[in-house]
């Protein structure tokens, strides 16, 4: 016990020699470009002259129902795995099937039941079913260039 106090008060003061300065603002992390500087000190939001920021609070925490159908059919899932990884039995393994059980057994849970407590004006709540559709599974290469020509 009492070499083990020895032992701690001798490396105290050689850790406390050892403290990194934290008091620089650069940070090489902070970076999208990768430039490697530190964010300017006056990187914030500027307000455009007569813009006011948004405020907190003030409004009801309630969701807004603007008139429009609810599900009170429930959901039909129906998973899309797309990209080249799909093709590989050993990438797949267990998620397709995972997805399918998860979905499978989630209707009527009291985790889907949270959505009943919404309602259109007729009173018809949200439903908790939850149907698990076919299962999409396209192998092609997404776009490069973000181009969305497939959706068309």
């Amino acid at each position: 016990m009492k070499r083990m106090m020895i032992l701690a008060l001798m490396l105290a003061p050689a850790c406390a020699l050892d403290v990194a300065d934290t008091s620089s603002t650069s940070d090489e992390l902070d970076s999208s470009s990768g430039h490697g500087k530190a964010e300017p000190v006056d990187a914030r939001v500027h307000w455009a002259k007569g813009a006011k920021p948004g405020g907190g609070g003030g409004g009801s925490p309630n969701l807004i129902y603007h008139g429009g159908p609810v599900m009170a059919a429930g959901a039909s899932v129906q998973p899309i795995f797309w990209g080249t990884s799909w093709a590989n039995a050993s990438f797949v393994a267990d998620k397709i099937s995972g997805l399918q059980t998860f979905y499978g057994g989630m209707g009527g849970t009291s985790y889907v039941g949270t959505n009943s407590e919404y309602t259109q004006s007729n009173g018809q709540h949200v439903g908790t079913a939850v149907t698990l559709g076919a299962v999409h599974i396209d192998t092609s290469t997404a776009a490069r260039n973000g181009s969305q020509d497939w959706c068309a």
